[in-house]
């Protein structure tokens, strides 16, 4: 009877041992789920705030270029200029040396 009675108590033990240790793996399984989902989560903000700063970077390189552009335009509308005054000029020494 004692035999019976301890094989009992040791079965009952290996039982709530065996379910304990499921409860443990399911417990870790669901962390792990939990921190892979946030992982994710977080994978996802960063690829999205990257995005942002990409195109925001290359909205600023595009006003770069534009500005660029207007002040070549206006170096090179100036050069004409300072050419077609240099032609008056020297029109107006060859025609005052005419007189």
């Amino acid at each position: 009877m004692l035999k019976k009675r301890a094989d009992q108590i040791v079965l009952k033990q290996e039982k709530a041992a065996e379910t304990a240790k499921k409860e443990k793996l399911l417990e870790a399984k669901e962390e792990l789920h939990t921190l892979r989902a946030d992982l994710e989560q977080e994978t996802r903000e960063r690829r999205g705030e990257l995005q942002r700063l990409e195109r925001r970077n290359l909205q600023k390189e595009e006003t770069l270029d534009k500005k660029t552009a207007a002040i070549e335009k206006k170096e090179d509308k100036l050069q004409n200029k300072m050419r077609q005054l240099e032609n008056r000029e020297e029109a107006v020494e060859k025609l005052t040396r005419i007189n």
